[in-house]
């Protein structure tokens, strides 16, 4: 795993990329001794590609390790990051899930595409939207049940 890290003055904005497992723990380390002094974290995660169930351990120590009173929350998850909250949702526990990516198959040419929703927008509608292929413009499926897809807004 790999992160870049902005300060602005008590919030951090922190960028994840690669996977979360059992090699992520000096990373995670040194995330937390970056923004100790801040009181709000902003994760994005649009480029985290796998997690394991170590990696979610290492995770949910660094989250405890926070200092009391820090907020945080997820912003442009990764398909597979919201794969991983639906099956652990210990992953987005305590945490607002700010913004997510779903993805979408076109019908006619084949072509994969995500869309990033704002996860308050899609509670008021309960749904994710039907949209069209930018290449071909027919119209694309999405490549997951929305349902259950959508479950860690429930968490």
């Amino acid at each position: 795993m790999e992160y870049t890290c902005k300060i602005n003055g008590e919030a951090a904005d922190v960028t994840l990329s690669g996977s979360i497992n059992e090699q992520s723990g000096e990373v995670l380390t040194r995330i937390r001794q970056t923004i100790d002094a801040v009181k709000k974290v902003r994760f994005d995660c649009a480029k985290v590609d796998a997690i394991n169930s170590t990696g979610l351990g290492l995770w949910k120590v660094f989250l405890r390790s926070l200092k009391k009173g820090t907020d945080y929350e997820y912003h442009r998850c990764s398909v597979y990051f919201i794969d991983y909250a639906n099956m652990s949702p210990v992953l987005v526990e305590g945490a607002r899930v700010v913004s997510f990516y779903a993805p979408y198959v076109c019908t006619s040419c084949n072509t994969s595409v995500q869309k990033l929703y704002e996860t308050s927008a899609v509670k008021k509608t309960g749904k994710l939207d039907d949209i069209s292929c930018q290449k071909c413009a027919s119209p694309c499926r999405l490549e997951v049940e929305g349902e259950h897809f959508l479950e860690f807004m429930d968490l």
